[in-house]
């Protein structure tokens, strides 16, 4: 009897739905775009599919696939979804802003046959000013560095090799 009940309290926390999500963290420019992507599985197969975007804790954007299609591929002012059977779902943001910054969620419910919700763990998606102006400014200051050492070794060099060369060669004096 107590081996039943263990099967069955395993059995309630088995999902057939899953939702997978990544990269965890996003860094992109603004004005850009980027493709956010999570992966829906579910065993069995089901007939209708709700499946959403969170940002934050507000819904950006909803919609149901219904034998393979998206009802809908708008998402917001400037975002488009697409799915990819079996399970790929994408969200593509354009001409990002500093608002878009935030954790973006993948949802999906499965209302037909059975009742079933899943989400996955999120991008947080950072949105920043001059992301690409950082790296410009630390490699002109490393090629700075580079150069300031390369020319004080060959001014050391050309030192020590003239010191030393004075002092192998006799003075010559003239004799009158």
């Amino acid at each position: 009897m107590l081996v039943l009940l263990v099967q069955f309290w395993v059995l309630q926390g088995v999902t057939g739905l899953t939702v997978q999500q990544a990269p965890k963290l996003l860094q992109v420019r603004q004005d850009s775009q980027v493709t956010l992507a999570c992966q829906v599985m579910q065993d069995p197969a089901w007939e209708q599919l709700r499946v959403e975007w969170i940002k934050d804790v507000d819904i950006l954007c909803q919609t149901h696939i219904i034998n393979g299609s998206l009802s809908e591929d708008v998402c917001g002012p400037q975002g488009w979804l697409s799915w990819q059977p079996p399970g790929n779902l994408t969200l593509q943001l354009n001409h990002l802003s500093l608002n878009d910054s935030g954790l973006y969620v993948c949802g999906a419910t499965v209302e037909i046959p059975d009742w079933e919700e899943a989400q996955g763990n999120g991008t947080q998606l950072l949105v920043e000013t001059g992301l690409y102006f950082a790296p410009l400014v630390t490699g002109a200051v490393a090629v700075a560095v580079a150069a300031f050492a390369l020319g004080a070794g060959i001014w050391g060099r050309r030192r020590c090799r003239n010191r030393d060369a004075g002092a192998e060669l006799p003075l010559l004096r003239k004799n009158t």
